[in-house]
């Protein structure tokens, strides 16, 4: 992937977000975080990303509930 990609992170547990996004950052990725179901989808649609990191088990409507509304 080419620097600048932009990597929606969606992941509820924020220490795991924490470690996380600072890897993919320093990798020359623009990352952006949701922490639930609903605001990664809101996210998809503000952000525009070109790769999507997904949690299965996420708060309000899980990662296979996400995927079936992308």
């Amino acid at each position: 992937m080419r620097p600048g990609t932009r990597v929606l992170l969606v992941e509820d547990d924020r220490s795991i977000a924490s470690f996380v996004e600072p890897e993919l950052e320093h990798l020359g990725f623009r990352v952006r975080c949701a922490y639930d179901g609903p605001t990664g989808l809101e996210e998809v649609q503000r952000f525009r990303p070109e790769l999507i990191v997904l949690d299965i088990m996420l708060p309000k409507l899980d990662g296979v509930g996400v995927l079936k509304k992308l």
